[in-house]
């Protein structure tokens, strides 16, 4: 009896038992990995060649996000990604409320304030000198 995986599934390494965790397999990794993951294989998340951030302030009121993601192309202008474990009792309620602050947030930051953090995201990833990107 075979059992289809959901994208999700596939992506924390569901279905058959494995001895090695699978691509974002919570239960094995902290939280630390799970970002160093992302930051290498944001195609996990579907934004492949995505300019990535790593703590970033979205505005002077909030705290850090994890991950901001900028996407190259798409509708997509901009991701947010507050990682938890799921283990943390309250990491779905603590995950949410974190989120909609940064996104409240980010709406000051703008399309143009968006292309120039992409920018200096995507070169810094590709070794080039912040003050040549910006």
């Amino acid at each position: 009896m075979s059992r289809s995986l959901t994208r999700r599934d596939r992506l924390l390494g569901g279905g058959a038992r494995r001895s090695r965790p699978g691509p974002l397999d919570r239960r094995a990794m902290s939280e630390k990995q799970i970002e160093n993951r992302l930051i290498r294989e944001p195609a996990a998340l579907g934004f492949p060649n995505a300019g990535i951030v790593r703590n970033a302030r979205v505005s002077r009121a909030t705290g850090r996000v994890d991950l901001m993601m900028l996407p190259r192309n798409g509708r997509k202008k901009l991701v947010l990604v507050e990682v938890k474990r799921a283990v943390s009792y309250d990491a779905s309620s603590k995950v949410v409320g974190q989120l909609i602050m940064y996104y409240v947030a980010s709406l000051e930051i703008g399309l143009r304030g968006l292309t120039r953090i992409r920018r200096v995201a995507i070169a810094t990833r590709h070794g080039i000198h912040l003050s040549s990107a910006v």
